[in-house]
């Protein structure tokens, strides 16, 4: 019998992503305006995520709204839709690690490209994230704080175990977590333990704790654009 003969290869696909740059009322200043980019949780979209937070519409910077880049269907909703995912996840392997660098890298570049021609600073940028959206969040500005000057989590853990040389003199960098102690899916107790390594290596870690579950509280809100207007907004 002749031997069946194999060939394989890889072939690359491209998609588009929706985002939505949202600017605050007012005249920006000559440097521009702060910017903080928001990140949604597994199955979820940024629309869905800016109606989350109502309070960010009096917000002195502007917003990024992005959609992650896999589509996923979400279950146990009437009619039944289709979310969007960061990353695909199976467990904690080297796949999954290289593919969250990889997506880090790949949001600075959506960030800049949204910013191009927006009257956007640059050099005042901040990340939000939310469950998934978190643990993307947090290792893009961890490892690259030079771009991202402050990080806040809800529903999420910083994996600070990512990072090794990137931990070394946070020197302040300011981090807002947001957790329910009846967190369900993501460990609030490890969420502390995160928070406390960062604060070892010098960063300013403000932990806002809850007794709910996982989700975003309508009090979040407050609590992020008084945040994002401390670290990234001028001061007098």
């Amino acid at each position: 019998m002749t031997p069946t003969r194999r060939i394989e290869g890889s072939f690359d696909v491209t998609r588009s992503v929706k985002w939505a740059l949202v600017l605050p009322d007012g005249v920006p200043t000559s440097a521009g305006l702060p910017l903080v980019v928001f990140l949604h949780g597994q199955g979820e979209t940024g629309e869905r995520l800016e109606a989350l937070l109502p309070a960010l519409s009096g917000a002195p910077f502007a917003r990024l709204f992005i959609d992650g880049p896999w589509p996923v269907e979400v279950r146990g909703e009437a009619p039944p839709r289709i979310g969007a995912s960061w990353y695909s996840y199976v467990g904690d392997d080297p796949v999954f690690r290289q593919d969250l660098l990889l997506r880090a890298s790949w949001l600075e570049t959506l960030v800049r490209h949204a910013a191009a021609g927006a009257p956007i600073d640059l050099a005042s940028v901040g990340v939000f994230g939310y469950s998934q959206g978190g643990y993307l969040a947090s290792v893009a500005a961890l490892r690259h704080r030079a771009f991202w000057k402050a990080l806040c989590v809800t529903s999420s853990r910083i994996k600070s175990e990512m990072l090794g040389d990137e931990l070394h003199n946070l020197a302040q960098y300011p981090v807002l977590v947001i957790h329910g102690r009846a967190d369900k899916a993501v460990s609030c107790e490890r969420q502390l333990e995160s928070a406390d390594r960062l604060r070892a290596h010098g960063a300013n870690v403000a932990c806002e704790i809850h007794e709910g579950g996982h989700g975003i509280r309508r009090t979040a809100g407050p609590l992020v654009v008084d945040f994002f207007t401390r670290w990234l907004t001028p001061r007098e």
